[in-house]
């Protein structure tokens, strides 16, 4: 899966050392060199995760982060702040406002590298699962019933309307026992396609 990372750093430097160290990881690279472009790039695109310096002139990485936190559509972004202030203040005030990470600058090459990895990684996730609720969201408007299996026929959600329908209560455990024992039909699976076949014994 294609990973984009936005890297925002005023230093031409810092930014040439990230490049060296992630393009060989097989990420795809955005930069910026301020929080304003920052925040323009995030408008007309939306990365995997930032890398986010946190001294820059005219907005800071803060300010940058809290834009970032406010904003619908870059909320559940991970973001990293790179920065050279270890001080336990400035950690706090990051994570108020919505680090995932802080490294350190001078920063340790596999340090950094196996921190963007889990971060990455993170995003995926919080993208899958942010897909499949707006699924489910979908699923519970519907005026047609809608049962969400895996491939054991095992239930994993009941819209109101199959409910309504079927009479199921989303507390059974897998939808082909249920038909059987309470409709007698017969739920398997074509081996090519892949697609249902109910049967009526």
């Amino acid at each position: 899966m294609d990973i984009k990372i936005l890297i925002v750093d005023d230093e031409k430097a810092n930014i040439e050392l990230l490049e060296a160290l992630l393009t060989p990881e097989g990420y795809t690279l955005i930069k910026a060199s301020d929080g304003h472009e920052a925040l323009r790039v995030l408008k007309q695109t939306q990365p995997d995760m930032v890398l986010l310096d946190v001294l820059m002139p005219g907005m800071t990485g803060y300010v940058v982060l809290q834009e970032i936190r406010k904003n619908e559509n870059t909320k559940t972004i991970p973001v990293i702040l790179l920065t050279s202030l270890a001080d336990r203040e400035h950690r706090i005030r990051g994570i108020q406002d919505g680090a995932d990470d802080f490294i350190t600058k001078p920063f340790d090459k596999t340090e950094l590298v196996s921190r963007v990895k889990t971060q990455a990684g993170l995003s995926v996730l919080r993208r899958q699962i942010n897909e499949k609720d707006k699924l489910l969201g979908v699923l519970e408007l519907l005026i047609d019933g809608a049962v969400v299996t895996d491939n054991m026929f095992n239930i994993q959600h009941v819209n109101p309307a199959a409910k309504k329908m079927t009479g199921l209560t989303g507390k059974e455990f897998n939808i082909a026992d249920f038909f059987l024992e309470k409709y007698g039909y017969v739920f398997d699976r074509n081996p090519e396609s892949g697609a249902f076949i109910i049967e009526l014994p």
